[in-house]
C-alpha cells in the first residue's frame, strides 16, 4: 500500500483481494478504480464466491467488474460476462474458468469505459456470502444427493468436506449420485466393494475420501481398510 500510495494513477484495476481499499488509494485513479468480480453480482459477493455457487447449485455464473468503493462487491458494475457451469464442476474449475473468460470481461469493460457517456448499473438487490465455516463444509446426510454432491464439489480443492461414516470422521472428495432410491439418511450399503451412504433421497457412492494423517482412499480402500459393514 505505501508503494502505491507514492503515485497517481488513470485506472486502478483489483482482481481478488481480500483487503479492504482505502478510499484514499481509490482516490488515486483519476478516471476509475474497479474491482473484478468472480460471480454475477448483485449475486453472491464476498470472499468466495465459487463456493457458494456450486453449493446453491446454480448453473449459469460469470464475472463481474465493478465500481471499486470501501464495502466489499457493492459498487456499480460496469461489465459482466456469464460463463456456464457443468455439473461436475468443482471450486478448482470454477476459478480456472474466470482466468479463461477474464479477457472477454476486459475486451468488454474496455468498450465501456473508452465511452465518456457510459453509465454503470446499480446494485439493486446485494447478496453477500461470508467466507465459508466448518460448520457451512459438515455432509448432512438428511440432505438431498445432489446438495450433498454440490457441497462435495463446492469444497473441492480449498476446504476440507467433512462427513461421518460408520462413526468414522473423514473428509469427502468425490461422490456420485446413485439411481438407489434412499433408506435412513446415513445408512451405509457395500454394493460390489462399492461403499453407497443414504441421503435424503438417493445414496451416493463415495470414490475419493480423506483420513486425517492417514492418507486418501477410494470408496472401496476405505471399505477394507476400514472394515466398513453395511448399517
Amino acid at each position: 500500500m505505501r508503494f502505491i500510495d507514492k503515485k497517481n494513477y488513470d485506472y486502478i484495476f483489483v482482481l481478488i483481494i481480500g483487503l479492504k481499499i482505502p478510499q484514499a488509494i481509490i482516490n488515486k485513479a483519476s478516471l476509475g478504480a474497479f474491482n473484478i468480480h468472480p460471480s454475477l453480482l448483485p449475486d453472491f459477493a464476498g470472499p468466495c464466491p465459487w463456493f457458494w455457487v456450486i453449493k446453491n447449485n446454480v448453473t449459469m455464473s460469470g464475472l463481474t467488474m465493478h465500481v471499486l468503493t470501501e464495502e466489499f462487491d457493492a459498487g456499480d458494475i460496469v461489465a459482466q460476462v456469464k460463463f456456464p457451469l457443468h455439473e461436475l464442476e468443482t471450486a478448482g474449475t470454477y476459478q480456472e474458468k474466470c482466468k479463461y473468460y477474464l479477457p472477454q470481461l476486459m475486451d468488454k469493460a474496455y468498450e465501456n469505459l473508452s465511452h465518456s457517456h457510459y453509465i454503470n448499473k446499480k446494485q439493486d438487490r446485494r447478496h453477500y456470502q461470508k467466507k465459508p465455516s466448518d460448520k457451512d463444509c459438515l455432509i448432512n446426510w438428511a440432505s438431498s444427493a445432489k446438495d450433498v454432491d454440490a457441497l462435495v464439489r463446492a469444497c473441492n480443492p480449498w476446504f476440507a468436506c467433512k462427513a461421518v461414516i460408520n462413526s468414522i470422521p473423514c473428509e469427502l472428495l468425490e461422490v456420485t449420485i446413485t439411481n438407489r432410491k434412499a433408506s435412513i439418511p446415513g445408512e451405509i450399503k457395500i454394493i460390489n466393494g462399492q461403499l453407497l451412504v443414504s441421503c435424503l433421497d438417493f445414496f451416493v457412492s463415495i470414490n475419493i475420501i480423506f483420513k486425517n494423517l492417514e492418507g486418501f482412499f477410494s470408496g472401496k480402500n476405505f471399505v477394507n481398510y476400514k472394515n466398513i459393514n453395511e448399517s
